[in-house]
Formats: C-alpha cells, sequence, structure tokens
C-alpha cells in the first residue's frame, strides 16, 4: 500500500517537472483516476499508520493501556473496510481502464525524441534551484502553523524527488548528504502531521471517550513543537544542490 502511494507521489512530481509530456489524454482519461485510486490509498495508508502506530503509541504512553485497546480494535475494523475499497478499485473495470489509458500513454511518450543533453543539464539545474528556494526562504519552522509546516514537507519531498530524477547529473555530495538531509527533513514533519492527522481522524469516532480525544490533541501538539524544532536544525543544514557539470 505505502510503496504504491510513494510511486503516485514520485509520478506526480515527474509531472510537475516535465508538464508539456501532460497531454490532453494525460488530463483526461489519466489524471482524474490516478486522484481517484490515490485517494482510496491515502485513506487506506493514514488508517495503518492510525491503527498500526499511533494508538499503540498512546497506549504505551498513558499509565493504563488497556482503556485503548476498544478503540484499537475499532481502528482496525475501519481499516479493514478501506483495504477492502482498495482491492475491490484494483478489481474494477475504472481502473483497468486507468491502466491502459497509462500504458498508452507511455508508448507515445517513449516514441518521442530526447532532448539534447545540454538542454537537459540547464533544465535540471533551473528546476533544482526553484525548488530548494521554496525550502530555503521559509521563515522558522517554529513560527509556522502546522498547515504551513505541512506545506515544508510536501516541498522537501518534491526536492528529494527532483534530486533523484536527475541524479545523473548531480554532485556527489549533492547526492548522498542532501537526499539524506531532506529525506530526515521529510521525516521529522511527517511525524508532526501524522500526529495531527490522527488527533482529527480520533475526534470523529464515536468509539472514542473525551479523554482519548484530548490525549490525542495534546499529544500532537507536543509533536508539533518538538518536531518543528528538530525540522529547523536539518533545514539550515541543508546547502544548495550542485549540478556536478555542464555539457
Amino acid at each position: 500500500m505505502h510503496q504504491l502511494r510513494v510511486a503516485q507521489r514520485r509520478l506526480k512530481t515527474l509531472l510537475k517537472l516535465f508538464r508539456g509530456y501532460a497531454d490532453d489524454d494525460w488530463n483526461t482519461r489519466i489524471a482524474p483516476d490516478l486522484k481517484w485510486f490515490g485517494d482510496l490509498l491515502a485513506d487506506a495508508r493514514d488508517w495503518d499508520v492510525f491503527t498500526d502506530k499511533t494508538l499503540p503509541a498512546y497506549a504505551a504512553s498513558d499509565d493504563s493501556a488497556g482503556r485503548w485497546q476498544n478503540l484499537i480494535a475499532a481502528a482496525d475494523a475501519k481499516r479493514r473496510v478501506a483495504r477492502e475499497r482498495v482491492r475491490d478499485a484494483l478489481a474494477s473495470k475504472r481502473y483497468a481502464r486507468l491502466t491502459l489509458a497509462f500504458v498508452e500513454w507511455l508508448v507515445r511518450f517513449a516514441s518521442q525524441e530526447d532532448a539534447s543533453p545540454t538542454r537537459f543539464v540547464s533544465y535540471a539545474e533551473k528546476r533544482i534551484r526553484k525548488d530548494y528556494q521554496r525550502i530555503a526562504r521559509v521563515p522558522d519552522l517554529a513560527t509556522l502553523d502546522p498547515h504551513e509546516r505541512h506545506r515544508v514537507r510536501i516541498h522537501a519531498k518534491r526536492l528529494r524527488y527532483t534530486l533523484e530524477f536527475f541524479r545523473s547529473v548531480m554532485s556527489r555530495r549533492t547526492r548522498e548528504e542532501a537526499a539524506r538531509l531532506l529525506g530526515e527533513l521529510q521525516g521529522v514533519l511527517g511525524e508532526a502531521n501524522d500526529a495531527a492527522v490522527a488527533a482529527d481522524r480520533l475526534a470523529s469516532m464515536p468509539e472514542a471517550s473525551d479523554y482519548q480525544r484530548g490525549f490525542a490533541r495534546a499529544w500532537s501538539v507536543a509533536s508539533a513543537m518538538k518536531n518543528a524544532q528538530e525540522g529547523e536544525r536539518l533545514l539550515r543544514s541543508i546547502h544548495r544542490p550542485r549540478i556536478e557539470s555542464s555539457i
């Protein structure tokens, strides 16, 4: 499930890098159904994280872990329903049409003439510089609200994927150091976002008690503060990505 989501995100980033390849077929036959399937994956994955990671962490930190068992069982039931929706989608005619449309698009994509190496490197420099500036210019993460920090996480993830796409022309330091730091930043901010999402998800569950709702909200606030500080340290450690050489 997680790998399917990652693959979709990488594809989304790739199409942002090369918008010219998002033709009418992509916009009408592929993009809407990718969003449909992506939303199903996101819901299932969020229930996975909530059930397997977040709720057990709450229980382990509480002085009475047993009070969380009924809620974990209820979340697991909802997780199974979300997974079943994904399985049904994979077996549907809509997904079959999406797969066929994507393969046809790939065939056309592969038959197009490649850009010259010089243009490729120049474009890589331009895109990487733009994506890096998005995260380098943000204020101290501790001063941002959760939504703004989540946007920084998205931009960091996009830069990381961009560096991976252009790996062949990046300097060794960029390939190793920047990619590692971006991954750590993404993980740290992701923990805070997961905590915020979990608090909202728990609040919407009729099985949750007022105590559990308050516990989750307090956990989310503490996670946001802690991870904002660590995220800020990581963010300022990321040097501007370098192209190894121009052609």
